[in-house]
């Protein structure tokens, strides 16, 4: 492990995280920008990120169900019917376009739900209590969030992996008490930053932590908060904490 800091960030060579005989891998690049006529959905979300020209476009209606848009053809099929998901649905799709997840209730006042369908838009599971942060770079995986307040009114946030498989959603690891995730673009790895005073410490690693998704080691660099992984993966910028 090679670190080099400098007083506002340090360049991290995360070897540790990914085989060092490896190749880097490109960033997947943007889906390209759709033209819509005047038969699209009023409120569009994404395009389903396929190689070549993107086809499909998810998009939202004023009674919140969430539907596929086809480009080409102008044909809409409905994902999820109105009333599903109570209040604010957030339609993404995953990284191969093959898995979307809409989560549903996004206040840490009220409850939360995380939906996951296929491509087609059957239902493969419903996750209570969470919402999505991000799909992973690897079509199966996600990071659900779980967002609470303390009696002291102090926000609190853990990370959950998910597999979601056919008919099911397995939690593979959890990440509480953490802030600033950001994972890698080759999908091997994660990094977070844990304040030292969190209460599940010293159990728990605390400052920078480099998670390996495959094989759930993690390895503590200290008092770093990432800022941004290079292409790759093998290297993230991060900010040292002690300059602030």
């Amino acid at each position: 492990m090679k670190i080099v800091i400098a007083c506002l960030v340090a360049s991290l060579f995360a070897a540790a995280c990914a085989n060092d005989a490896a190749a880097p891998v490109p960033p997947t690049p943007p889906s390209s920008p759709i033209a819509v006529t005047a038969t699209a959905p009023v409120e569009p979300v994404g395009a389903r990120p396929l190689p070549g020209p993107a086809e499909e476009l998810l998009y939202l209606r004023a009674d919140e169900s969430v539907w596929l848009y086809d480009t080409l053809t102008g044909e809409q099929s409905q994902i999820m019917p109105s009333g599903l998901c109570e209040r604010w649905p957030r339609p993404e799709w995953n990284h191969d376009g093959s898995r979307i997840a809409v989560s549903c209730g996004q206040t840490v006042e009220g409850d939360t739900a995380l939906f996951i369908f296929d491509a087609a838009g059957t239902q493969l599971a419903r996750i209570e209590g969470s919402s999505l942060y991000s799909w992973l770079n690897t079509p199966k995986l996600l990071l659900g969030r779980e967002d609470s307040v303390d009696a002291q009114d102090v926000s609190h946030l853990t990370l959950t992996i998910h597999r979601v498989d056919a008919s099911e959603a397995e939690v593979v690891r959890v990440f509480p008490e953490i802030t600033a995730v950001s994972p890698a673009p080759d999908g091997v790895s994660l990094a977070y930053y844990r304040a030292p005073g969190a209460p599940c410490a010293p159990a728990c690693q605390t400052g920078l932590v480099i998670h390996n998704i495959a094989d759930a080691t993690e390895r503590a660099y200290g008092d770093f908060v990432p800022y941004q992984w290079l292409p790759g993966g093998e290297s993230i910028i991060v900010q040292n904490r002690r300059c602030e």
